[in-house]
């Protein structure tokens, strides 16, 4: 009698570790059935896509404002996660940190916060360099664009030049009001490719770019491009090598000068819109 023999797939098992393809992440490997709830079918995914660390999910159901993923090297992986009510999607803010953000947990991202539709806020803290991989900033974008997504934090990163444009361009259809590049070795250059994409958004209310590395020079295609950019309403620069004299500059920028016919005629329809919207709202209050 022949006895059975199991049959061991080390190339399966390989590529269930660096498969990156939706198709695994939603086939049938484990005896698991995804629920719909963003917490349990994050994990659940995890260990289809064979991620060697996966977060422990903690439950929090007191009214505060975030989701955080953390994943330290000297304690265990956890997830975080703060609702809005007793509904168990009713999600407002997720933040990764300390966690390697690639294309496969982007698309587990993606999968898992499908019911999740309160959604506002990203924050990304130490995830490695996601925004250099064509793929996974595309997937990451497309997943903001889904959620309509207005706050993003990225920190202690490294992000690419050209990120600007991705995130707050007018290609980018993003509707971000706010935006944080805190720690992310930005440079003179990284402001250099910031002007122009300044300069035409209409959107981005607050933008952080503290404890970076920008100086004087950079200072100066920031102030161009506040120059034309009327809708911005907070600016942090904290913690950058910028002079008293550059700080002057930019404060003589934003003091002292005037607007041209045009601006001035955009200036009055917009003063009109928010009267007559201002109007609108006290009526239907009475």
């Amino acid at each position: 009698m022949k006895k059975a023999s199991r049959q061991s797939h080390p190339g399966k098992s390989a590529a269930m570790k660096h498969d990156t393809s939706q198709v695994e992440i939603e086939g049938e490997s484990t005896n698991t059935q995804l629920t719909g709830v963003f917490c349990e079918d994050f994990s659940i995914m995890c260990e289809r896509a064979g991620l060697v660390k996966i977060p422990l999910v903690v439950h929090n159901t007191k009214l505060q404002s975030d989701v955080s993923i953390d994943d330290h090297s000297s304690l265990c992986s956890r997830l975080h996660v703060t609702l809005e009510d007793d509904e168990p999607n009713a999600i407002k803010h997720i933040h990764f940190r300390n966690m390697k953000i690639n294309y496969t947990l982007a698309c587990i991202l993606d999968e898992a916060s499908a019911k999740c539709l309160a959604i506002h806020t990203l924050s990304l803290w130490n995830i490695g360099r996601p925004f250099f991989d064509t793929t996974t900033r595309a997937k990451l974008q497309d997943w903001m664009r889904g959620h309509s997504v207005q706050n993003l934090s990225i920190g202690s990163s490294n992000v690419p030049r050209d990120v600007f444009s991705d995130l707050i361009g007018s290609q980018a259809s993003l509707m971000l009001q706010k935006l944080s590049l805190k720690c992310c070795q930005l440079n003179d250059s990284h402001c250099e490719q910031l002007c122009p994409v300044l300069e035409e958004n209409k959107l981005l209310l607050c933008l952080n770019l503290g404890c970076n590395s920008i100086t004087d020079a950079g200072l100066f295609y920031i102030s161009k491009a506040l120059k034309r950019n009327r809708v911005l309403l907070s600016l942090s620069l904290m913690g950058n090598k910028i002079s008293d004299e550059g700080a002057i500059g930019l404060a003589e920028v934003l003091s002292r000068f005037s607007l041209s016919h045009s601006e001035m005629v955009d200036r009055r329809k917009l003063l009109l819109d928010r009267k007559g919207t201002d109007e609108v709202v006290l009526n239907v209050n009475m």
